[in-house]
């Protein structure tokens, strides 16, 4: 997904906003995954042990470059990484299972997290949603919405884990905590019908660079992703290679 133009298109952005600011003003942009050395990567339990530092990297950071200088910060990362409370650790503080917010709650950070809702909607509020404005956000704290069930905002059930013998063991439905939405989130971002929205596509230019293509098939594949580095054929499609 990071081959998508919408990223580079983020950092031309930010270059031109900063053009015309004074130096003191300036917008600055942390890079919060950990820097992996590929070349020391062989088999996917090497790459576990950096996929493990992801949230504990990337909070650290923040509280380095940003806390410990008094200043502000937007956060930018996927759902998973800014939920208060990990859903696949079934809510519990367990070793391993932090986020990004939830370590930067522990060291007092004042947050305020925004879910955004680019997969279906819950069933049950499709109809209410689809009076909504474009785009909303809504407040959860307090309100009917942050009382809901917060796996009902997840497009696909997520499977869940608890720690035994200190290893990370599946965990039984029947097993499985309910949290109210507002327990992980401040606020919903709603852009509209999942049916409306759409998505990025691979640039030519990505396509057409033989030896980025290996190398990125390469990779999803070395971490046992071939769904992934297959649909990342299909995507670049019939564009020619050089």
């Amino acid at each position: 997904m990071w081959d998508v133009p919408i990223f580079e298109e983020f950092f031309r952005a930010v270059r031109e906003v900063n053009e015309s600011l004074p130096k003191d003003r300036q917008l600055r942009v942390l890079l919060a995954d950990p820097p992996i050395d590929w070349a020391a990567v062989k088999t996917a339990p090497d790459h576990f042990k950096w996929l493990r530092m992801r949230d504990t990297h990337g909070a650290g950071l923040v509280q380095r470059e940003v806390l410990a200088k008094k200043r502000k910060a937007l956060l930018i990362f996927g759902a998973i990484h800014l939920q208060r409370r990990n859903i696949s650790a079934n809510y519990e503080p367990l070793d391993g299972a932090e986020t990004v917010i939830s370590i930067l709650d522990r060291a007092s950070a004042k947050i305020f997290t925004i879910r955004t809702l680019t997969e279906p909607e819950p069933q049950s509020l499709q109809v209410e949603m689809a009076s909504w404005p474009v785009p909303s956000l809504a407040l959860l704290r307090g309100t009917r919405l942050g009382m809901r069930d917060a796996a009902t905002f997840w497009s696909t059930e997520m499977s869940r884990f608890a720690m035994r013998d200190g290893k990370p063991s599946p965990l039984p439905s029947e097993q499985w905590r309910v949290l109210p939405m507002q327990d992980l989130f401040d606020a919903l971002l709603y852009l509209g019908p999942a049916s409306t929205i759409t998505t990025a596509k691979l640039p030519a230019a990505v396509c057409a660079d033989t030896a980025y293509r290996e190398m990125r098939r390469h990779r999803m594949l070395l971490l046992n992703h071939k769904a992934e580095a297959d649909q990342f054929d299909r995507d670049c499609g019939n564009q020619p290679a050089k």
